[in-house]
């Protein structure tokens, strides 16, 4: 077969083909369970722009088999339902498949939050495919008060039978080369928090008084130094012709991680950045709008528009 692409200016054109299914059963008990099951057929080619005819081609099968299953409690009270739910997703699928012909484009920054914590492959495109066997676990809560306030919480993580790899980074040094340790392995750093064998814990938590305010909160605790790694605040309150939201945005893994005296130091005052957005219309169709957004970090003022707003 042709020689491994080295150059990064290549063009590459793909081909994927796969099916999906997951059962939603319940049983007498109120246990909801279900089985799911993923194949995929990937066909890469790969051109280097800069060297002729050096071409290769790729090709992989891919699957997951799986369950979901989950068990919502209820209870009633005066004033307050509460609900209270522990939800697991097993899954396994066949270990990374590694091809020189095969580079990845879509799938460099992973993120993992509440919104990929349940999905079998937490990759964002098709380059990277979750391999492994793998348990996803949470537990959800919910308050619902006849006021019409609702409160809203989840934790939860992921746990593996062994590492996944394709998640985590190295270290270079200045010329890109991998640091290595005193045992001759290069120092790795997991910036998605979903590489190890045990993940970060991801917190949430909200609440909507359902009259116009609303109240957030998304962390991610990562799971060797217990530190908050990244997370969000948000408070918004809304009445019919006003709007106002107020966010805090940190994220505090290094985009360039360091060795010191031997010592890996990932986290630091990478990102940190707070924002203000307010509308107003002063009739049916014109209003303002304005937004404040505010690096405290570099302690600059990033973004800062104001505008006239019609429907």
């Amino acid at each position: 077969r042709s020689p491994p692409i080295s150059s990064s200016n290549f063009c590459t054109a793909r081909v994927s083909a796969g099916l999906t299914y997951e059962g939603d059963l319940t049983t007498t008990y109120g246990v909801k369970w279900g089985p799911l099951v993923e194949a995929r057929h990937d066909y890469s080619k790969v051109t280097e722009l800069d060297a002729a005819d050096t071409e290769g081609h790729f090709t992989r099968d891919l699957g997951t088999v799986g369950l979901n299953i989950s068990y919502p409690l209820v209870k009633r009270y005066e004033k307050v339902t509460a609900i209270v739910e522990p939800v697991a997703q097993f899954a396994v699928s066949p270990r990374k498949q590694v091809s020189p012909f095969q580079p990845n484009e879509d799938s460099l920054s992973v993120e993992f939050d509440e919104t990929t914590l349940f999905a079998f492959n937490k990759s964002p495109g098709f380059d990277i495919y979750e391999g492994g066997s793998r348990l996803n676990l949470g537990f959800r809560t919910r308050l619902n008060f006849a006021s019409g306030l609702k409160v809203e919480g989840l934790i939860g993580r992921t746990l593996r039978d062994k590492a996944e790899t394709q998640f985590l980074k190295t270290v270079d040094d200045n010329a890109g080369n991998p640091i290595l340790d005193g045992n001759g392995i290069p120092y790795t750093y997991d910036p998605s928090g979903l590489g190890r064998k045990t993940s970060d814990w991801i917190i949430n938590a909200n609440f909507d008084t359902q009259k116009g305010l609303y109240g957030y909160t998304r962390l991610r605790l990562d799971s060797e130094t217990s530190k908050i790694s990244q997370g969000e605040y948000g408070l918004s309150v809304q009445r019919p012709n006003t709007v106002a939201t107020v966010r805090y945005i940190f994220n505090d893994i290094l985009l360039t991680p360091k060795v010191e005296n031997g010592k890996l130091k990932v986290f630091g005052d990478n990102y940190r950045n707070a924002q203000i957005y307010g509308r107003h219309f002063f009739t049916a169709n014109w209003g303002v709008a304005a937004r404040l957004d505010r690096d405290l970090v570099k302690d600059i003022l990033a973004t800062a528009d104001s505008n006239g707003a019609g429907m």
